[in-house]
């Protein structure tokens, strides 16, 4: 899991001292695509060198679920905890802290935003759940599901850097961890993270 700890550490610099803006306009920002590219491109290197010596298939699950109707119903416990975890600690922060006000979104930059927005909603959650849920889950399985499910969850919400967001992400991270446990596949997760990131993306755009 050095791999993860490191590109997670990597990201949180990233916030403090990379060319992210303050604001969530950073979705219409072509600095943001390259910037997302890379780390993507790296985790998913390291990801695939490391899971191949294992065997890609098993070490990150990717096999069928045992059961679609069980990883829907854990699916759709975790997605409407997730939103009632993000309100509740969108109201404990100050204004901003979880996702700081934009201005208005400008159309003329809609090529950037559609270009971000397709890699936070389908090439992040790919990468990611391969990474935290498909090898992380593997390798700390050793020491126990359990164990596995916290890890994992806390390095996922570390790399997403501001505080706000690290505590949604750590619990959304849970909740992708048990429905990895669950079901033996990483990909009702994909699916499921897939989901969240298209909305959030959505938000941040056209929310007010």
């Amino acid at each position: 899991m050095g791999l993860a700890a490191a590109l997670a550490l990597l990201n949180v610099l990233s916030i403090f001292f990379g060319d992210v803006p303050a604001d969530r306009m950073y979705v219409i920002r072509w600095s943001t695509t390259g910037l997302a590219l890379l780390q993507f491109g790296l985790m998913l290197a390291g990801t695939l060198v490391i899971a191949r010596g294992a065997g890609l298939r098993e070490t990150l699950a990717l096999t069928a679920p045992s059961s679609w109707i069980r990883a829907a119903a854990i699916g759709a416990v975790v997605f409407i905890g997730t939103l009632v975890v993000l309100v509740v600690v969108d109201s404990l922060l100050p204004t901003g802290e979880t996702q700081p006000a934009a201005s208005p979104w400008d159309p003329d930059r809609a090529i950037p935003y559609v270009v971000n927005a397709l890699i936070i909603a389908l090439v992040a959650p790919v990468v990611e759940e391969l990474m935290f849920r498909g090898l992380g889950f593997s390798l700390l399985a050793r020491f126990g599901q359990g164990a596995a499910i916290l890890v994992t969850a806390a390095l996922f919400g570390v790399s997403h850097g501001l505080f706000g967001l690290v505590l949604a992400a750590t619990a959304f991270g849970l909740g992708l961890g048990y429905l990895r446990s669950r079901t033996g596949s990483v990909y009702p997760g994909i699916l499921l993270h897939i989901l969240v990131n298209a909305l959030s993306v959505s938000a941040i755009a056209f929310g007010s």
